[in-house]
């Protein structure tokens, strides 16, 4: 409410309302779901305060040929549903701060930190379609 993000806390609400009624456990994780969904947006946005900030020296650039064995091993994690994929998300979201994909991997990483294997690959599959992109 009192910042304006109706969307997230109308989702929490119902977040809360289904611990409280100790209501299943999937209808819990559908719900925590929708808060993360909700509030996603609104955490890129503010991951991208420090480049905007920094105006002055813009965005670093981003070490493509240390980071390409990284995506593949994180892609091969995700397929085979390894939790050792949150430890290297976590190191590729380090290398991409400040970057202009910044905010893309920090989204990435809590679909993996959230065990979202399978969303976390569809998202990859973006990033890396639009890191191709800016390389042609």
């Amino acid at each position: 409410g009192s910042l304006g993000m109706t969307t997230v806390q109308s989702a929490a609400e119902l977040l809360e309302e289904a611990c409280r009624n100790q209501l299943p456990a999937a209808e819990v994780e559908r719900r925590l779901a929708a808060v993360d969904d909700a509030i996603a947006p609104i955490m890129a946005a503010l991951h991208t305060l420090p480049e905007r900030c920094s105006e002055e020296t813009g965005p670093r650039e981003l070490d493509r040929p240390a980071l390409a064995p990284r995506l593949e091993r994180l892609r091969r994690l995700l397929g085979e549903y390894e939790a050792e994929a949150t430890d290297l998300v976590e190191e590729i979201e380090a290398m991409t701060a400040g970057t202009l994909v910044q905010a893309s991997f920090a989204h990435l990483a809590r679909t993996v930190s959230n065990y979202r294997f399978e969303e976390a690959l569809g998202e990859l599959d973006e990033i890396e379609l639009r890191l191709a992109g800016a390389d042609s």
